[in-house]
């Protein structure tokens, strides 16, 4: 098994510790991301609704452990796993995500930032669908994921990350107030055309934007270094 298109590893890798990302363009083929994803969504309107995940009044839908329901997204994952081991030195099994977003209600716009882990974890965020700024990109603030730019967020936010509560410690990094985040300026969203593939550090300041009335976005997120079994739909 091999990468279709080339890749540097010591550039993607560079960038990821001083950026938290990297873009790699045309990791599958327009046609490939195409038959995924029509799989993908013959599935979706087949499964049964107890067996996936519906968030956002409806509007968003996920499907954990999709490499082990959908075959076309299984044929995918050897080639994810490859650049796991190319670039993580990584060959442990791990989570697809697949998520369809369209439609995003008003009232689900708010509170979307977060970070996944407080310790190292990468994602790779593989579109099956052309993103523009109306299709709920995937939105992140460079640079967010390094030890001093945590450190200033934190001291102008105290227990923006951990708060203490009468059970204990609240993970509060995982839904960030809007009020807490940087002005449009610093951010960054990943628009792409189909088969494209963003490689992150998820210690980033990071969110699925709000989709519009018109758009939508289907992708695949791939929750590398931690056990799949650890997420739903493991033995379906």
């Amino acid at each position: 098994m091999f990468l279709k298109t080339s890749l540097d590893a010591t550039l993607a890798l560079h960038e990821i510790k001083q950026l938290g990302y990297y873009r790699y363009t045309k990791f599958i083929s327009q046609d490939e991301a195409e038959e995924v994803s029509s799989a993908l969504l013959r599935f979706a309107d087949s499964a049964d609704r107890s067996t996936l995940e519906i968030n956002y009044e409806g509007s968003e839908m996920r499907i954990w452990n999709a490499q082990l329901r959908i075959p076309e997204i299984f044929s995918l994952y050897s080639r994810l796993k490859l650049l796991n081991r190319i670039l993580f030195n990584d060959a442990s099994e791990f989570c697809i995500l697949a998520i369809l977003t369209k439609n995003t209600p008003q009232s689900c716009h708010s509170n979307r930032w977060h970070v996944d882990s407080l310790s190292a974890q990468y994602k790779f965020f593989l579109h099956l669908s052309n993103v523009t700024d109306q299709d709920g990109p995937f939105e992140f603030i460079p640079k967010s994921h390094t030890v001093i730019s945590r450190l200033f967020f934190c001291l102008r936010y105290p227990f923006v990350y951990l708060r203490p509560s009468m059970r204990g410690i609240k993970r509060a990094y995982r839904s960030i107030s809007d009020a807490k985040i940087p002005p449009l300026p610093s951010r960054n969203q990943f628009l792409c055309s189909s088969g494209d593939l963003l490689v992150a550090d998820v210690r980033m300041l990071h969110r699925d934007s709000p989709c519009s009335a018109d758009g939508s976005r289907v992708a695949l997120h791939c929750y590398l270094g931690v056990d799949p079994r650890c997420f739903p739909g493991f033995h379906s």
